[in-house]
């Protein structure tokens, strides 16, 4: 139980895109299917709202199905909030809530003016140094995306990017590489793995340039079980 609520949670850290990357911020909704070993366990949705003044918010919210239920009832949310300057994603405010049998709260605010970003949560609120381009573990999805439309060629076999990202009340770096690029045409997929503070490869990540850069699928091997997310729509953006 505790492994499948903590997958649950960090799932959300990669649910993060905006249509096709370099394009102008299009509102859209999309939905993912968790599952693990194979069992589908609950379903994700992610919300793209566009803010005056070339801002933007993310939602997303997991809930497990039925059958999961039986054994926990937790609700997950998480929100983003922030600017676009020269194209890139710069966090505001980030959120995390989590609700029912085991609560938890989390909110993040990036003062970019002093430099300074403040947590608060359950356990009390602190003050850490905020490093130029420090991004939140939902928003830094949407830069991977970003990244990986703009970058040719693709350094197939060799490091991508890393960013600084506030994870929790630390900054931690997220590194990823690019293990392969496999299929062709409009069924061509990128695949990335992802460690953080350099450690070993903790996801893998399939992305689909066909579909905006979209992650269509997401692994980790956690708690002796196979923990997936598989994109199920819709998966374009919606116009205005």
């Amino acid at each position: 139980m505790g492994a499948g609520r903590r997958w649950c949670c960090v799932l959300l850290a990669w649910l993060l895109w905006c249509g096709a990357p370099g394009a102008a911020l299009r509102p859209f909704e999309a939905h993912y299917r968790l599952s693990r070993d194979g069992l589908p366990v609950g379903e994700t949705r992610v919300r793209l709202e566009r803010l005056p003044q070339d801002g933007y918010r993310y939602s997303a919210f997991t809930r497990p199905n039925a059958l999961t239920g039986l054994w926990r009832d937790d609700l997950v949310e998480e929100v983003s909030e922030g600017d676009l300057v020269e194209g890139r994603p710069r966090p505001r405010y980030y959120s995390y809530h989590r609700h029912g049998g085991a609560p938890r709260a989390l909110e993040i605010r990036f003062d970019w003016e002093e430099g300074r970003l403040r947590v608060s949560g359950d356990g009390g609120g602190w003050s850490a140094r905020l490093p130029p381009g420090t991004l939140d573990k939902l928003v830094q999805q949407w830069a991977l995306s970003l990244d990986l439309a703009r970058t040719r060629p693709l350094p197939v076999g060799g490091p991508l990017v890393s960013y600084p990202v506030a994870d929790g009340g630390r900054i931690k770096t997220y590194a990823y590489e690019i293990d392969a690029v496999e299929g062709e045409g409009t069924e061509r997929r990128v695949r990335v793995r992802r460690s953080k503070d350099a450690g070993g490869t903790d996801y893998r990540l399939w992305f689909s340039p066909a579909r905006g850069w979209l992650p269509v699928r997401i692994e980790r091997r956690y708690g002796g079980h196979l923990w997936r997310m598989e994109l199920i729509g819709p998966d374009a953006a919606v116009a205005d």
